[in-house]
């Protein structure tokens, strides 16, 4: 929970205290959860609450508030975060190990070209076939004409 003090205009000094729930937006009286993710120092002041919150055994407030139900609703954070860290780490090793067969693949088309030229020439059908271009369908280099030079 963030607490910003706003300022209806100008003239008014006296500030008013406005609690306002991160990630949460109202949209025609409806309370919507968004996906931006909280910064860290968010996520610290979350955890400080829930911390301060288990030194005040007098606290009396609804059963999802309670110290119980917050020190949970952080172990359940704890452990989604963790899920998440999981994820991302396959995810990268399955990235990493789809670039590196997709190298493996060019490599070895690569490879199988020269093996082409090797064993059918560089101006067979064989290795249009493989997507070279024959030799004999290149074009010839051509000459610069120069100009005379005028003294």
């Amino acid at each position: 929970m963030l607490v910003s003090f706003e300022h209806t205009t100008e003239k008014d000094v006296a500030p008013r205290l406005s609690m306002v729930y991160a990630g949460e937006a109202r949209v025609a009286g409806h309370s919507i959860m968004a996906t931006k993710r909280l910064t860290p120092a968010m996520l610290e002041g979350a955890r400080q609450v829930v911390a301060a919150l288990q030194t005040l055994p007098s606290f009396t407030g609804a059963a999802s508030h309670s110290p119980q139900a917050m020190q949970a609703l952080a172990a359940e954070v704890d452990a989604k975060r963790a899920r998440e860290t999981q994820a991302q780490n396959a995810l990268d090793a399955a990235r990493d190990d789809a670039a590196a067969t997709e190298q493996e693949l060019y490599n070895r088309s690569l490879r199988v070209k020269e093996l082409v030229i090797g064993q059918f020439g560089s101006d067979s059908d064989e290795a249009a076939a493989v997507g070279l271009k024959k030799k004999s369908e290149r074009k010839a280099p051509t000459r610069k004409k120069s100009e005379p030079k005028t003294s």
